[in-house]
Order: C-alpha cells, then structure tokens, then sequence
C-alpha cells in the first residue's frame, strides 16, 4: 500500500532541549614545584667556574674555559631563581598545565611511571615532533585515579627514558 505524505501540513515537533554539559564532569588536580627534580648544587656550580679558569691557565684553552665557566655562572643563577608553582588538572577535555590545554587529540599516548615509596611521574607523548615527552610529576596524587581517567581517551604505552634522562637522572638534575 502507498502512503501519500502531506507536506502542507506538517506536523510540528518540539526540539529537544539542549542540556548543557558539565564543563568537567570528573577531574584530578594537584600542584607540583616548577623545578623539584631539578635542583643543581651549589658546589658543582663552583666547581665548574673554578676548573674552567684552571684550565685556561694550565692548557690555555680559552674556548673551553669560557664555557666552562659561562655553564657554572648560569647553574648558579638558575639555582637563585624563585621556583614557581605549577597548576595541573587532568579532565575529560584534557591536562591542563598552568591554563594551557593539552586536549587528548594532541596527546598520543601515556604512561605512569610509579614505584611505591617515590615520587611518581606522568609521561604524556604529544604529537609535536619538536615536544616529544612531557613529564609531570605526581607528588602525592593517585596515579590509578590519573590512569582511571586517562585511558577512556588516549592508550597507555610504556615509554622508555632515553639516555638523557638517566643521565640527568643520576646527575641529581
């Protein structure tokens, strides 16, 4: 059987009702120091200015000794620095880091690396070719609740730190 339809009289239905969503419906923040894992000594700094002007005077190696000595100058002004705090909220949009989004679109893949009884770390891998890794410190944060939240959005992919890091690492930097 055909059915004719009737264009001039058009039955009128109400629209939906747009219910406006939570701006975050579940988020983690917590606050981290700018340079916690980053502390240089004092002494290396010394150590460093005092051995580049041995150098000059010894093997007269100017160029060496300027950097040597330009290094120890800038350790111990980056250590007079006031460090700052940073602000950090993960939530369903994406991590949040003193009010810049990182929205999981830009985020290519995490990683928690966390040993009971140290400070964690969240490895987020971006899709910037010149940003690769950012690491996030966890300090006292429930990395089951990061990972919890995380891996609804962006697969959880073991990154390995590459030689820099551990170098720094075992640097104390």
């Amino acid at each position: 059987m055909i059915e004719i339809i009737d264009l001039r009289n058009k039955k009128t239905e109400e629209a939906p009702k747009i219910v406006e969503p939570k701006k975050y419906e579940t988020s983690i923040s917590w606050t981290v120091e700018e340079r916690a894992n980053f502390r240089k000594s004092f002494l290396f700094s010394i150590f460093l200015i005092v051995f580049g002007i041995v150098l000059f005077f010894l093997i007269n190696n100017i160029l060496f000794s300027i950097v040597l000595t330009l290094g120890g100058i800038v350790l111990i002004l980056s250590n007079t620095k006031k460090e700052n705090k940073i602000n950090i909220c993960i939530n369903t949009l994406g991590v949040e880091i003193n009010e810049r989004m990182y929205t999981y679109a830009k985020i290519k893949s995490f990683w928690i690396d966390y040993i009971p009884g140290r400070t964690g770390e969240l490895s987020l891998e971006i899709k910037k070719w010149y940003m690769p890794y950012l690491r996030i410190s966890l300090d006292s944060t429930n990395p089951l609740e990061i990972r919890h939240l995380m891996i609804e959005y962006v697969p959880e992919k073991k990154h390995e730190p590459s030689t820099v890091d551990i170098i720094l690492k075992r640097l104390g930097m």
